[in-house]
């Protein structure tokens, strides 16, 4: 989309210093050709036992083990989806000749029971765990920058505020995450049926865990760079929600950026850009 910026809102909330990282590899330069950068494939890894808890890994080949590992995580609306609904999105790093290592990963469907959005956090530990464990082996970085799409995006942000014990996460990218669970607004709507399956009870039956589930309320937790977008068209993540979180972090001290897109509905149609400013965000900012 040309003139992008002229439609987007961009808050910075804490600008923060280069640390060098150059996350893409020129088409030209000294000792580089167009043809220099390429791409290991691995797929369907498995870091659990369950089916559902498998990644694809991309290697570049000119990789270094100071840029973040690139950690895709597809969206849903918790109960279903697939990590192959973003290899589209691999395949937009690739072309943009990102040198960092690529993860695509799955995570088990909330259903209502046995599988909430605990289990679903309790997955992205063991991946990156399991990830970086390998990242000597691998020539990779064990830091992660996790980016995720709606109810990824969610996940993301809730794993990196509540459950990263070995600090593995670097920033978080999210686009259109809800981020408060507990407005009737987004109970009531589109979302709201899947919001009950993925935390396992109604509202009436569990307003805390609906409040634990969201990140709006563990932002005092949150430490790591983040980067939301958001879509002013949107009609499942409606903008009160993004509303709700940029009153919040505008009150930090950690590195935030919060992207608003007013024409942009939850389908999202401007990736190009969304992955040049994520680009920029974590040079700047990891």
């Amino acid at each position: 989309m040309k003139g992008f910026l002229a439609l987007l809102v961009v808050f910075f909330i804490v600008s923060g210093c280069s640390k060098d990282l150059n996350l893409i590899v020129p088409k030209e330069g000294v000792k580089m050709t167009a043809n220099a950068l390429s791409y290991q494939e691995k797929r369907d890894n498995y870091y659990g036992n369950s089916y559902k808890q498998q990644y694809d890994l991309y290697l570049p080949n000119l990789r270094n083990n100071r840029n973040p590992v690139i950690v895709l995580l597809h969206g849903g609306a918790w109960r279903l989806g697939d990590k192959s609904s973003l290899n589209f999105l691999v395949n937009e790093l690739k072309a943009k000749r990102v040198n960092c290592a690529i993860v695509n990963a799955n995570y088990r469907l909330a259903n209502g029971s046995s599988i909430s959005y605990q289990q679903q956090i309790e997955d992205i530990d063991k991946l990156l765990k399991k990830v970086a464990s390998q990242s000597k082996e691998l020539g990779i970085s064990s830091k992660f920058l996790l980016v995720g799409m709606s109810a990824g995006g969610h996940l993301s942000m809730l794993y990196a505020q509540t459950a990263d014990t070995d600090n593995l996460v670097a920033g978080v990218c999210g686009i259109a995450p809800p981020v408060d669970l507990t407005t009737k607004k987004i109970r009531e709507g589109i979302i709201g049926n899947d919001i009950k399956q993925m935390i396992g009870k109604s509202f009436n039956e569990a307003p805390e865990e609906y409040r634990k589930a969201s990140p709006l309320y563990q932002t005092q937790k949150l430490t790591v760079p983040t980067l939301l977008f958001y879509g002013g068209k949107d009609a499942i993540v409606t903008p009160d929600q993004s509303d709700a979180y940029k009153s919040k972090i505008l009150k930090m001290f950690t590195k935030n950026e919060y992207v608003f897109y007013p024409d942009q509905t939850h389908d999202w149609s401007v990736w190009s850009e969304t992955l040049d400013i994520m680009i920029r965000f974590s040079e700047n900012n990891l």
